[in-house]
């Protein structure tokens, strides 16, 4: 796979020819922003059809530290009940019919067995239930992971992080989060998270999408910031 600034050099060359201007008023933030969200339309469509979810668009966000948080989490109002919640925003998941693309909740041991994610509807009912009462469920709402358990358990057990993994609409805002090794989970040089055969039509429904703005965008011709397709100022 390819970092997203090849994408986005690539959606340029296609846009303005063998040569481009790294002046050209079309900033790269706009086409980032085209990419993005036409990778999560691609990908939403895909899975809304039951089909399985390729480890290739999946990101890892490495460790998570959690949180103890009251229920109610009301200004100035507590119900003396607590939770545990991951103590940073999550990346949004792209959302699907019936559920966000979240792929696995659980502990830091990749090969422990995971969480069940549930829905927040859901989880308000999960583990009440006789064989059910001591199982981990996780939940997403408001940004936020929340793990739900018996509260004793989880402080015998001592968990205090956990690992989440998923399919985000903004694969860069992972960026925040780091591997077991201190590298981020995403940087400029990363393989964007994309299949290959997204990559061609994401390009061609970009461009005819927005093509009466790209042919209003005046370009700068002058040697000094022309950039030809070896991606060398000339």
């Amino acid at each position: 796979m390819i970092p997203l600034d090849q994408i986005v050099y690539d959606i340029k060359m296609l846009m303005s020819g063998e040569e481009y201007s790294d002046d050209n008023a079309l900033d790269n933030r706009q086409i980032r922003f085209w990419i993005k969200t036409q990778r999560a339309v691609l990908i939403r469509n895909e899975l809304n059809k039951n089909r399985t979810i390729d480890p290739d668009i999946i990101q890892n966000l490495g460790c998570i530290s959690l949180i103890v948080a009251d229920r109610a989490e009301c200004c100035n109002l507590s119900s003396d009940c607590t939770i545990l919640k991951t103590n940073i925003d999550i990346p949004s998941p792209i959302e699907l019919h019936h559920q966000v693309a979240i792929t696995r909740v659980g502990p830091i041991d990749l090969l422990a067995k995971a969480f069940s994610f549930v829905p927040y509807q859901q989880a308000v009912f999960s583990g009440n239930g006789r064989f059910t009462q001591n199982e981990y469920f996780a939940y997403y709402i408001n940004k936020r992971i929340y793990i739900k358990v018996r509260f004793d358990k989880s402080l015998k057990i001592g968990i205090n992080k956990i690992n989440v993994q998923g399919v985000f609409e903004d694969p860069e805002e992972a960026s925040a989060f780091k591997l077991c090794s201190g590298e981020p989970c995403y940087t400029s040089s990363s393989s964007y998270p994309i299949k290959g055969w997204m990559i061609d039509y994401m390009k061609n429904q970009i461009i005819n999408s927005n093509v009466k703005l790209i042919n209003m965008i005046p370009s700068d011709k002058t040697n000094d910031a022309k950039i030809s397709n070896t991606g060398v100022k000339a």
